[in-house]
């Protein structure tokens, strides 16, 4: 694992006075891909208004998949367009801020993020005639 502090700045929408609060995370995965194992143990500072999305284009610009990142010739390009993030053994579907504020974690400290790739979403004819 990396132990060397990398801090990226991310886009993000600035708050009224021009102050972006960040936190400092920690990205872990276990998927087996090799650019997104680059990302693996990386340290960084992201806003606190990122969320799944956000936290998405920073994992892949990190790993070389935006801006440049293309597969060799004659290989199919892996689709990375979902990741879901875990944090404490839940899944993100906020932003960070609201997030810890929600489950009462504190911002001082590195916060682990797990990325995995997204679960399929079930279409309708997935469902067998049930309906949710």
């Amino acid at each position: 694992r990396r132990s060397e502090l990398w801090t990226v700045m991310v886009e993000a929408k600035a708050e009224a006075d021009g102050v972006v609060d960040t936190l400092t995370v920690e990205l872990v995965t276990k998927i087996d891909d090799l650019a997104l194992s680059q990302v693996n143990g990386v340290r960084l500072a992201v806003p606190v208004g990122l969320g799944r999305v956000g936290l998405r284009e920073v994992v892949l610009r990190l790993a070389g998949l935006r801006n440049g990142g293309h597969a060799a010739e004659g290989e199919e390009q892996p689709d990375y367009t979902e990741l879901d993030f875990i944090v404490r053994e839940k899944l993100l579907r906020t932003t960070l801020a609201k997030f810890c504020a929600r489950h009462e974690i504190s911002t001082e400290n590195v916060l682990e993020i797990e990325f995995i790739k997204s679960a399929p979403r079930p279409s309708a004819r997935d469902s067998d005639g049930l309906s949710l």
